[in-house]
């Protein structure tokens, strides 16, 4: 029996859409089959090569995983919680081994600090699937015989839990934060000979704990109190922040990242002392703005809401990758892409001369500011902080340079660190520089009365931590250039 004419065989895949949507997922399936476990595992081996992993490094492995956002938050979480905790896991799987943390291979650390995490801290996750993927992916690498090293020593926390001993805050702040809160004991040590003992201790507790959300709110399409509502309607808690007057709070990241509300734009994910800094900037609409060192561009859209999107913005970034970023999020915020360069900023080029109005410049830098969101930056060596201060020194007396008479310079870090704060602050007003003369901007009338506890004792000059605003560490100044 013949067909119709041009009747679709029963074969044919591409007549079928039903049959091609069950193809695609088959194949996705398929491309899925790598455990999350085993790419964490793999990210912690590169943070400890490297000596920290930064977004960039984590975004561009998990793209090559092709992981859908679940599985993608997954790795997230058990990166950043094996890091977060590490001297704890390590005191908890070294119970059961013969062998001293360093004497293991580095992928062995990696897989016992993984499945260490996973038993001590989440309880939803099967202790089968947390000792298997560890033991899988030794076994892989390293042979049965390290496979089954793994597999003993983490069947045996399963078993007994978190056995160790680890100190006290009364055994002082130098045993307490390295062997019980997994801080360095250099950063310590400094961090008790300028803040005291108490204060270091407050500190590094703080710092262990997760950050909550917080949102910007796009005030070119919505106010906050309307964004609230949006975000009720999807069943979303969100309440105000108590500095930004554009700063919203919620429990959960996850929902937020899933809404109509992110999607069309009426939000952002900020922390609220970085957006704090966006509040110093004194820009006029039609203003010429820089934004040095520009990653995605994350100040460069807030100044733009607060422009209503008239800026004439640039931005500039060793990262093409980052660059190309804002395409879809000045898409999604319904803003005008600003010019994107992709250079070294160490050095202007000429035709960049006293040209800009305002340059804002968040300045490569230790991040020990925001070790609740990043924890794999309090390894870093001590070391990196006079590199730091160098490319620092370098950028202050770029942006100086680029900006006209009467124009100004938002420098900011997530850090409290006196080389990266203070000693660029000095170093920028009493000449050093270069040829451009500047001045320090008196903050106390550009931030909210709320934060003028993080403007003491130099009123020129915002921190919000130690203690200040319970935010995450961000230090900042307004350089006004007068010649």
């Amino acid at each position: 029996m013949h067909e119709p004419a041009g009747a679709p065989h029963p074969n044919d895949v591409a007549s079928d859409p039903e049959r091609q949507r069950r193809l695609r997922d088959a194949a996705h399936r398929k491309r899925r089959r790598v455990d999350p476990r085993i790419v964490a595992a793999n990210m912690l081996v590169l943070a400890e090569k490297l000596g920290s992993l930064d977004d960039s490094a984590m975004e561009a492995e998990l793209d090559r995983a092709r992981f859908p956002e679940k599985d993608r938050r997954f790795v997230i979480q058990l990166v950043r919680g094996a890091l977060r905790h590490q001297a704890r896991l390590d005191a908890a799987w070294t119970r059961y081994s013969h062998r001293p943390v360093y004497a293991v291979h580095p992928l062995v650390r990696a897989a016992m600090r993984i499945g260490s995490f996973q038993l001590l801290h989440l309880s939803r996750v099967p202790a089968y699937a947390a000792v298997d993927a560890s033991v899988r992916l030794v076994k892989s690498k390293l042979g049965s015989g390290v496979g089954g090293f793994v597999n003993g020593v983490l069947r045996k926390v399963a078993e007994k839990g978190f056995t160790a001993t680890l100190p006290e805050r009364v055994d002082g702040p130098l045993a307490y934060c390295v062997q019980t809160l997994s801080f360095p004991a250099w950063l310590v040590e400094r961090w008790r000979q300028r803040y005291g003992d108490e204060c270091c201790m407050n500190l590094c507790e703080t710092l262990n704990e997760r950050a909550a959300p917080t949102l910007r709110v796009n005030v070119t399409k919505s106010p906050p109190a309307a964004v609230i509502a949006e975000l009720a309607a999807e069943n979303i808690a969100a309440a105000p922040g108590r500095y930004s007057p554009v700063a919203l709070t919620t429990a959960r990241l996850g929902p937020v990242l899933g809404s109509a509300a992110h999607a069309s734009g009426l939000v952002t994910i900020q922390g609220e002392a970085s957006q704090l800094v966006g509040l110093l900037a004194r820009q006029g609409r039609g203003d010429s703005v820089l934004e040095m060192c520009a990653g995605v561009g994350g100040k460069s859209f807030h100044a733009l809401e607060r422009a209503h999107g008239e800026l004439r913005l640039t931005t500039a970034d060793m990262s093409p990758g980052r660059l190309t970023r804002m395409l879809g999020e000045a898409a999604r915020l319904g803003l005008p892409l600003p010019a994107r360069v992709a250079m070294d900023m160490r050095e202007i080029p000429p035709s960049w001369a006293r040209r800009f109005n305002c340059v804002l410049l968040d300045a490569p830098c230790s991040t020990f500011g925001a070790i609740r969101k990043h924890p794999d930056v309090k390894w870093r060596p001590e070391e990196r902080l006079a590199d730091v201060r160098r490319d620092q020194q370098s950028l202050v007396a770029a942006a100086l340079e680029a900006v006209k008479p009467g124009g100004e310079v938002v420098y900011s870090v997530c850090s409290c660190e006196s080389e990266e704060v203070e000693e660029i602050l000095d170093f920028a007003v009493s000449g050093r520089a270069g040829s451009r003369r500047c001045r320090a901007v008196d903050l106390r009338e550009r931030l909210p009365e709320s934060c003028h506890a993080a403007l003491l004792p130099r009123p020129s000059l915002l921190q919000t931590w130690p203690g200040a605003l319970e935010l995450d560490g961000m230090s900042a100044f307004v350089l006004e250039v007068t010649a």
